[in-house]
């Protein structure tokens, strides 16, 4: 366990919490042992930092809730909602400087998709695989924003040429079409390897305790 133990990010105070909440992904039973906290000279020495190590404690656990049920899909609508300004912006920009659709699109969503991956990868659908997940992810992401790319050109056009619907309208009521496709592929498929439970890998290991403890200082 020590092995894996090494693998978890943080330090001061917050690596406590961040130990529990990995333990949990991981496989690891928790279990609560009591024991005496004893301060030395009342804890007149501690480093603790109300605010600041306060703040670092409690931001995995608001992590934790951002990407798990209800809280990972509100944290996707805001990470495409971020991206979708972006290829507005840009599409906008792009159709009024060349008056090229295709053109406008494709590049205002190569953009946006770039964003978009950044953003889910890190925070929405994070593991902490690192590279070896990213390796895995990015081709299929990049797949699914072609496929999008296409049906967003082909709706688009379908919306502003045979139909004559102002370029906006089209645009919201495309994208609300495509954002629940874009979420349920990348939550099963895009970013799966990265979902998957994480183990340890010590060889022929018993699988042991990560144990819950208050903070201990002791007069030296």
């Amino acid at each position: 366990m020590l092995g894996w133990l090494c693998t978890v990010p943080g330090e001061r105070f917050d690596y406590e919490f961040r130990v529990l909440l990995a333990a949990r992904r991981a496989g690891w039973p928790l279990v609560e042992v009591p024991i005496a906290t004893v301060y030395s000279q009342h804890n007149e020495s501690s480093h603790f930092r109300p605010i600041r190590d306060s703040a670092r404690i409690y931001a995995p656990l608001v992590g934790h809730i951002a990407r798990s049920g209800p809280g990972r899909l509100l944290v996707f609508g805001a990470s495409g909602f971020g991206a979708f300004l972006v290829d507005l912006v840009l599409l906008l920009v792009l159709h009024a400087a060349l008056g090229n659709l295709l053109v406008s699109v494709v590049g205002a969503r190569a953009v946006s998709a770039a964003a978009n991956y950044l953003v889910n990868d890190r925070i929405v659908f994070a593991r902490g695989a690192g590279r070896r997940a990213t390796r895995t992810s990015l081709p299929r992401y990049a797949l699914l924003a072609g496929v999008l790319l296409g049906a967003n050109y082909g709706l688009m056009w379908l919306g502003t040429v045979p139909l004559h619907l102002p370029l906006v309208p089209t645009k919201l009521v495309t994208e609300l079409g495509l954002f629940a496709v874009s979420y349920v592929v990348q939550r099963t498929l895009v970013f799966r390897a990265a979902r998957t439970r994480t183990t340890p890998s010590t060889p022929g290991r018993v699988k042991g305790v990560a144990a819950r403890r208050t903070d201990v200082r002791v007069s030296g």
